[in-house]
């Protein structure tokens, strides 16, 4: 019966289910219990986090090119340029 509850915990806990949720269905009274008893991590835990990382990671760098994109089309807009120069007078 143990083993069943181990492999329950575990492939929710790898699915991303959040602690509290696999610690209620378990029954125990508190999540340190359940992080006691099946908070290892797996392989595929460590996986999903490298690839998730991975994922802001590429996003974030996407989020500032668009950004310094936008940046750099407003600097070369004739208005840019017009108040550049009526700044300079």
């Amino acid at each position: 019966m143990h083993g069943l509850r181990q492999t329950h915990a575990t492939l929710l806990l790898e699915e991303g289910v959040d602690v509290k949720t696999v610690s209620e269905r378990l029954g125990h009274d508190s999540i340190q219990t359940t992080l006691e008893i099946y908070g290892h991590v797996t392989p595929k835990m460590r996986g999903n986090a490298a690839a998730r990382f991975g994922s802001l990671l590429a996003r974030a760098g996407l989020e500032h090119m668009q950004i310094a994109a936008a940046d750099e089309q407003v600097s070369r807009s004739p208005a840019a340029s017009t108040s550049s120069r009526e700044s300079q007078l």
